[in-house]
């Protein structure tokens, strides 16, 4: 299984509110078995204000886990959507826990049916 990543991060406006906020944007890819699952990287360089991506990352209003910031997934051709948590863990190498549930209830499979992506993941720097 191959997973590719593309993140970055954006000031984003919410329109709504009348507000700014930095958030983190990004798109993925994802090959199972050597068989594209989905590819959702060409779509990285429209990612801004208007679109963003196939991940959208946000810190926590009460700022009480400043190393947990959460979102939302969305497989756009699939009309998918789940909500996901990227927690920091110090130490050498860096290392990101991903983890993935299903909008309302808990994922018990390792995966998500429908999506390109595994639930749980452990994403260390190299």
């Amino acid at each position: 299984s191959e997973l590719s990543i593309q993140l970055k991060k954006l000031n984003y406006h919410f329109s709504d509110e009348n507000y700014n906020e930095d958030i983190i944007v990004g798109s993925h890819k994802h090959i199972e078995n050597g068989v594209l699952v989905g590819n959702y990287l060409p779509d990285f360089p429209l990612l801004g204000q208007d679109y963003a991506g196939t991940i959208f990352i946000y810190q926590d209003a009460d700022g009480l886990f400043p190393n947990k910031i959460s979102g939302g997934l969305t497989a756009h051709r699939k009309h998918k959507k789940v909500n996901l948590t990227l927690e920091y863990v110090a130490g050498s190498p860096v290392t990101l826990i991903w983890h993935s549930q299903v909008r309302g209830g808990f994922i018990t499979d390792p995966s998500i049916e429908g999506l390109t992506l595994p639930a749980d993941l452990i994403l260390i720097k190299q």
